[in-house]
């Protein structure tokens, strides 16, 4: 039951929760906010998800986190609902969760860039403008490095990865020479 379903369908209730009060941006907002404290912090989520510590301090260390910051109610009662449920683990996935519904609903598409290097921002809005176009939607491209690809790129769409490194084209020519060497 954990293994998306769960937290996909907490997504979907505090993402309708977000749209029928007309709050998605500022819900958008304090996700990403609340995903650095908890996400980037692996230490403040895994307190929150420790059972060893007793309900009540994890419920008194998360009032104080949210004293912090500026988050709406429904939101914060959220929070406090996943840690009744022992479930604040799924913090992390609920936000991916979160986001993906959002760029279903605004048409965007995100994207991976693989190159040996990162590529520029100008390289990135290159790439999301020839997809956008292509593709009929709104492209976000994000860089990845990988040094191991010599050159060329990769570029991943959802479940699909485009190849066009060099690797992948020495791979090619190594396995066409081998081929031929044993004809």
């Amino acid at each position: 039951m954990m293994n998306g379903s769960l937290p996909r369908r907490y997504a979907r209730a505090v993402f309708s929760l977000a749209q029928e009060g007309g709050r998605l941006g500022e819900y958008v907002s304090c996700l990403e906010g609340l995903g650095k404290i908890f996400v980037e912090s692996s230490i403040a989520l895994e307190t929150m998800a420790e059972s060893s510590y007793s309900r009540a301090d994890r419920l008194k260390i998360l009032e104080e986190i949210l004293k912090k910051v500026s988050i709406p109610l429904l939101l914060k009662n959220f929070l406090f609902l996943l840690v009744h449920k022992e479930r604040f683990s799924l913090f992390p996935q609920i936000c991916r969760e979160f986001f993906s519904l959002r760029d279903e609903v605004e048409g965007v598409i995100r994207i991976q860039v693989y190159s040996p290097k990162t590529p520029t921002e100008e390289d990135l809005r290159s790439i999301e403008t020839l997809l956008s176009t292509r593709l009929r939607k709104k492209i976000k491209a994000s860089a990845v490095e990988r040094p191991e690809l010599i050159g060329g790129m990769m570029v991943r769409v959802g479940e699909t990865l485009y190849d066009g490194s060099i690797k992948r084209d020495l791979e090619r020519m190594k396995k066409a020479m081998l081929e031929r060497s044993f004809n």
